[in-house]
């Protein structure tokens, strides 16, 4: 349960292999009900670095915020 919103959630981390994940998902979206899809100089793409997490700090829940900082430090066992 997410205390603020009172709301059940599951938040989750996928590793797919990059050649996989622009076969898949490029191209797909560039908005939607939430905005554009932009990043950091209108890069288009999210690099996965803790750069990038502190970043997104601000606009993401704590419970977000907390399985990405997870991901992050976890990145070598997830990665392989």
């Amino acid at each position: 349960m997410d205390a603020l919103t009172l709301g059940a959630s599951q938040r989750t981390v996928a590793v797919v292999d990059d050649e996989v994940f622009d076969r898949l998902f490029t191209g797909l979206v560039a908005t939607n009900d939430e905005g554009r899809v932009v990043g950091e100089g209108g890069r288009t793409d999210m690099p996965f670095t803790g750069e990038a997490i502190d970043r997104l700090e601000p606009r993401l829940s704590a419970s977000s915020l907390t399985l990405l900082r997870l991901a992050w430090r976890d990145r070598h066992h997830l990665l392989g």
